[in-house]
């Protein structure tokens, strides 16, 4: 019998603010700790006294000095000083264009807009933005969100009546939020040279746009058969309005 020895192997971490993540500290030896005891940890993170996981999001980026204590029937490990490092979210949320996609359906829509109907356009934009779509996924309506696991989502967009895209992200993204909150955030960049050329076929200037058809797929690990496979899914195409850029950067 003796006192727990803190595993220091996998102690250093590094999460963005509002990245979903959890931690399992561990000890060397037995008996197993019944109680575990956490301080300085960042805001927005929680622990479990019984099993001693930690899981965000943290809110606040910085590094943080946190102290871990485990105790058995023996007495308690000596403290043990883990950093975690909380990284700056590389987009801002206020950049962001929060739409739901419906599983059962595969329906994309405005997340809570209230005056958006059907056959409206989903997202607006111009030529030469950066659209950062803050993508959740959801079975029942949006009363609720589901966490995907996916390993890639893409945007892309194309002209009613051509082949060519006209935009397509490159599929990574960034995870925001854990459990029914947890939204997937992609960067689409709509380049002025593609989509310019779009609507020099429209002939007025003032109010030029024309909806534009978007899609997004996403992969994500199933387990099926014994192996674990790629599941590939898309969403329905939906009507992305698209303007003529005046002001270039």
């Amino acid at each position: 019998m003796a006192i727990p020895i803190i595993d220091m192997t996998t102690s250093v971490l590094g999460y963005r603010a509002g990245e979903a993540w959890y931690y399992q500290p561990a000890t060397t030896n037995l008996p197993v700790p019944t109680t575990w005891t956490w301080s300085g940890l960042p805001s927005g993170v929680t622990a479990n006294a019984t099993t001693g996981v930690i899981h965000g999001p943290a809110t606040d980026p910085g590094v943080y000095l946190t102290r871990l204590v485990a105790t058995n029937a023996d007495g308690s490990s000596t403290p043990a000083i883990i950093p975690i490092g909380i990284f700056e979210r590389s987009w801002l949320d206020a950049g962001a264009v929060p739409v739901n996609i419906d599983m059962r359906t595969g329906r994309v829509y405005p997340h809570a807009l209230s005056s958006w109907k059907a056959g409206d356009p989903v997202i607006f934009c111009k030529s030469g933005d950066h659209l950062i779509a803050d993508i959740g996924f959801t079975m029942d309506g949006g009363a609720s969100l589901i966490p995907i696991g996916p390993s890639v989502i893409t945007v892309g967009l194309k002209e009613f009546d051509s082949e060519g895209l006209l935009a397509v992200s490159d599929g990574a993204f960034e995870t925001l939020g854990e459990w029914d909150q947890t939204r997937y955030r992609v960067l689409c960049k709509m380049e002025a040279s593609l989509i310019e050329a779009s609507l020099s076929n429209y002939d007025n200037d003032a109010g030029t746009a024309f909806s534009a058809l978007c899609e997004i797929q996403w992969q994500q690990p199933l387990s099926f058969g014994g192996q674990v496979r790629e599941l590939m899914r898309s969403s329905q195409t939906f009507a992305l309005q698209l303007a003529r850029e005046i002001i270039v950067p």
